[in-house]
């Protein structure tokens, strides 16, 4: 007498697992990670900067604004990213987006050597930009 209804209150919490599990597999979370750069200006004009997810619509800083250098102290910058996405910076001088560096002001540009692949935060090395 009491073991239909055992049996159905494990079919019940057999089909709940089994719906928990689909949608873990169907919906995995993006691991946190984080990528550093330090980004030094030896010319004698600002140095605007942004950094492009070149996996994802996504730069950095957000909402139109912009890392300014505007002297030569070595500025350290941040971002949170996806673990294994990959990060470009563009730079420019202020004013003129015809002298860049990297990927340019709107990460469109290739470039050699201006991308690096983000990390989880322990094990990511600062990534260093001197702009001469």
């Amino acid at each position: 007498m009491f073991a239909r209804p055992m049996l159905r209150s494990l079919n019940c919490c057999a089909a709940l697992l089994a719906v928990g599990i689909v949608s873990t597999v169907v919906a995995p979370i993006a691991q946190a990670a984080e990528i550093s750069f330090r980004f030094t200006n030896h010319l004698s004009s600002p140095v605007w900067v942004k950094l492009f997810s070149s996996d994802r619509l996504k730069d950095w800083p957000d909402d139109g604004r912009l890392f300014i250098l505007a002297d030569s102290s070595p500025r350290n910058f941040s971002v949170g990213c996806e673990l294994g996405e990959r990060i470009c910076y563009g730079a420019w001088i202020e004013g003129d987006i015809t002298h860049y560096w990297g990927s340019g002001n709107e990460g469109k540009f290739d470039c050699d050597n201006c991308c690096t692949i983000c990390e989880i935060p322990a094990e990511s090395p600062l990534y260093q930009v001197t702009f001469r």
